[in-house]
């Protein structure tokens, strides 16, 4: 007997059934793949900013201090040697912010003041020596003239007279000299005194101090670090007024001719776009300058803007100098953004 012959009916019957369901299989796993799903649209969790206005110019603000932030340097470098403030709390101006290490300027004033002191002592040894030589000159001027009222000539000599006026004439440059000794001695005091004064104002410098009344909003300083002086790319302390804020709008000079001073306006804080903020205009920047508050995306970093300053009340919002604010300016004319 034949192999096919020897395979059961029902194995046969299996094998044709398998193949069919296979390829059904397979085309219904080819449709699923194929066929895309059903989207449904789903809200953002927070709404994007709108503006209330007809004609709108959109531009991206930074909350500042009304009076700017203020980078706080010092003229000296030194080392800190202590910090007398934190970051939020209120200062006069004069307070100090910071003190640098004084300890060698401290020896230098102490040896400065002791050189000014002798200098001093020498200045009044030198101006007693004036009414002395004066008193010399006096009594040398009394000699002569009592040989010069002499009527008979052979009573004195002539050489005796000589003397006298030549005695005369030395008192007189004794006075000169112990004048002019007096005014050097004076000028030395002078110049210690400069000189310790110097060292009193370089111990002032080293207490970096407040220039306004305001409020500490950044400390990026500690005791025992390293200060240098002149521009820093990041500053020792930031400060700056806490009577009231501003934002510092930049629109983008395409934008620029449809901008009027005095325009309304009104910001959003990033995640709360349901609160307004109404802001007041203040002045506008005049000249033009590269883009700074990038805002993400494909924007060009080389676009140029005009930067436009809004005050507003900082009682109801949250007071983060640094914070971006979405803002709207009314616009005069044209279409909206």
């Amino acid at each position: 007997m034949s192999e096919v012959n020897a395979v059961p009916p029902s194995r046969r019957r299996l094998k044709a059934s398998v193949l069919p369901l296979f390829a059904a299989g397979m085309f219904v796993f080819a449709m699923l793949s194929l066929v895309q799903p059903e989207r449904t649209r789903a809200d953002p969790p927070v709404p994007p900013p709108a503006s209330g206005y007809a004609s709108t110019i959109a531009g991206i603000g930074v909350v500042e201090p009304e009076s700017e932030p203020v980078s706080i340097a010092t003229e000296l470098a030194g080392v800190v040697r202590s910090v007398e403030v934190e970051p939020g709390q209120s200062v006069r101006a004069g307070t100090v912010l910071f003190r640098l290490d004084d300890r060698a300027l401290v020896g230098a004033l102490a040896v400065a003041t002791a050189a000014e002191q002798a200098a001093a002592a020498e200045h009044q040894a030198a101006e007693a020596a004036v009414p002395l030589a004066r008193a010399a000159l006096g009594d040398a001027e009394a000699r002569f003239a009592l040989y010069g009222a002499v009527d008979d000539t052979r009573a004195v000599s002539g050489d005796e007279v000589d003397r006298q006026r030549f005695a005369v004439e030395r008192a007189r440059a004794a006075v000169a000299q112990a004048v002019a000794q007096a005014a050097a001695a004076r000028g030395r005091v002078g110049e210690a005194s400069a000189r310790a004064q110097a060292i009193r104002i370089d111990l002032d410098r080293l207490q970096v101090r407040a220039p306004i009344d305001g409020r500490v909003w950044r400390r990026n300083v500690r005791a025992g670090e390293y200060a240098p002086a002149g521009l820093l790319p990041e500053p020792l302390i930031v400060l700056g007024s806490d009577r009231a804020l501003q934002v510092r709008v930049e629109v983008d000079e395409e934008d620029a001719t449809r901008l009027r001073p005095g325009a309304r306006a009104e910001g959003l804080f990033r995640g709360s776009p349901e609160r307004r903020v109404a802001l007041t205009f203040s002045r506008m920047e005049p000249q033009a300058q590269p883009k700074r508050a990038l805002s993400g995306g494909a924007q060009r970093v080389d676009s140029r803007v005009v930067e436009v300053l809004y005050r507003f009340d900082g009682g109801d919002a949250p007071m983060l100098i640094g914070q971006r604010m979405d803002v709207f300016i009314e616009a005069s004319e044209g279409r909206g953004r």
